[in-house]
């Protein structure tokens, strides 16, 4: 076979961009342009030695990053895999076969050895798709319809393993080519169709199927738009199983009352996820598991949904970002390094993103408030005992915590840097339960001397 080499992956993208072939084990990174994309994906999947070679396989095994007569099966992935899903078993403990079907998602995921930039793909840890796949089955049954809407986690044939009748649909047509050959090579039977989920759905597909899973992007309309097609492809009462970003928790309560579902069940930061390039990723998603009721689908089956509807939006409402501060011991800063780095932070937003300015300072604490034009605000704090800078930015957003963050490190030689992003309300402390008198002691009894 003609393929990537072992340890080899690529990142493909179409032109301008360019793509990228890299090594988990070596330091070469080869650029190809957009016009080798496809070409590209074929090394990717693997291709038979006797289809003709193009220039991008000639720039690749010059550099050896790819070659013909190998295998399919790439044992350098499948090792980085099993290190990253290590932690995670646990997922699935009670999954009868769990050891065998997380090593043939693992050697699917170490065969394909790519994503696609432009869809966004990130893949789950096959510890963690075996899990959600398991979920599935103990909560739904045995032997059920089943449809995937998108598959780069690649759990069709998990599913099918499981006694599923899997049918899996995608707009990536060498992503169902590779799922179809993987399933002939194990010998498991499923339906692979390549389907762009904006189009109208087949009328054969309405109503057809038990259970849907699907893990689309958490942007409101985008949740909507395929879950629309999840339901329109479920029986009277069927299941669906989505994931969902821990920040579009709030986002979803409105997505679900778009839908013709009840909520049954939520399975918080069950999936796990791999970067491009097989690294360890700090994302996980929660699993929600719904159930169809009577009422119509927010996009009839055969309508057509337009392309914005999935490709914009954002992950939440209004978070904060808080964030904790603590300087290197010896390196205590100044409250000047402090406010010369909140200045630093107004220059780079520009000063008309500020509506106000506020600082206070007593022995112990120096404050600075900023009054944001968007309605939000800074507001920091500086324990000069301590020597612990804390903040809270409203609203979140990635570049004005990054631009903050940065000003920060400019000034302060931080030993530890905490940060995390929340709804206010989340963080409500409970009340104070009253304490418990103790119990009185129970006095000894004292003996008298005869």
């Amino acid at each position: 076979m003609r393929r990537l080499v072992n340890g080899a992956f690529a990142v493909v993208a179409q032109a301008p961009r360019m793509s990228t072939v890299a090594s988990i084990s070596t330091p070469r990174v080869v650029l190809l342009e957009g016009e080798h994309a496809e070409e590209l994906r074929r090394l990717a999947h693997g291709e038979d030695d006797d289809t003709p070679s193009g220039p991008a396989f000639a720039r690749l095994r010059q550099a050896g990053l790819a070659d013909d007569g190998l295998g399919w099966d790439d044992p350098a992935i499948e090792d980085r895999l099993r290190t990253l899903g290590a932690g995670y078993a646990w997922h699935a403990w009670d999954c009868p076969d769990r050891e065998a079907l997380s090593a043939l998602n693992r050697r699917m995921h170490a065969r394909r050895k790519m994503s696609l930039f432009e869809y966004g793909q990130t893949a789950v840890l096959p510890e963690c798709g075996v899990a959600r796949c398991w979920e599935l089955t103990r909560r739904i049954g045995t032997r059920k319809k089943v449809l995937i809407i998108g598959d780069d986690d690649l759990l069709a044939p998990v599913l099918a393993k499981m006694g599923h009748a899997v049918t899996v649909i995608d707009i990536d047509e060498v992503l169902v080519d590779f799922i179809a050959r993987c399933a002939r090579e194990e010998r498991i039977k499923l339906d692979a169709r390549v389907l762009d989920v904006l189009a109208p759905l087949p009328p054969s597909m309405v109503g057809a199927f038990d259970v849907v899973l699907t893990d689309p992007m958490s942007y409101e309309r985008c949740l909507v738009a395929f879950l629309s097609r999840a339901t329109s492809a479920l029986r009277p009462g069927g299941a669906v199983f989505t994931c969902v970003h821990p920040l579009a928790r709030r986002v979803f309560e409105r997505v679900a009352r778009q839908l013709p579902v009840d909520v049954e069940d939520v399975m918080y930061e069950l999936s796990v996820y791999y970067y491009q390039g097989f690294v360890e990723n700090w994302y996980r998603s929660d699993l929600y598991l719904l159930r169809r009721t009577a009422g119509p689908d927010p996009y009839p089956p055969g309508d057509t949904i337009p392309l914005g509807d999935i490709i914009e939006g954002q992950l939440h409402d209004r978070l904060h970002s808080f964030a904790d501060v603590k300087a290197s011991p010896f390196h205590k800063p100044s409250v000047e390094d402090v406010v010369l780095a909140v200045a630093d932070f107004e220059r780079s937003m520009g000063a008309e993103e500020f509506a106000s300015r506020h600082s206070y300072e007593t022995d112990r604490y120096a404050h600075e408030y900023r009054a944001l034009a968007n309605g939000g605000h800074l507001a920091l704090s500086y324990d000069k005992e301590r020597g612990i800078v804390a903040w809270d930015l409203y609203p979140y957003t990635p570049r004005w915590e990054g631009a903050l963050v940065q000003a920060f490190q400019a000034h302060i030689r931080a030993a530890g840097f905490v940060d995390f992003n929340s709804y206010a309300p989340d963080l409500a402390i409970p009340p104070v339960l009253p304490r418990r008198k103790p119990a009185p002691k129970k006095k000894k009894p004292v003996r008298k001397k005869r």
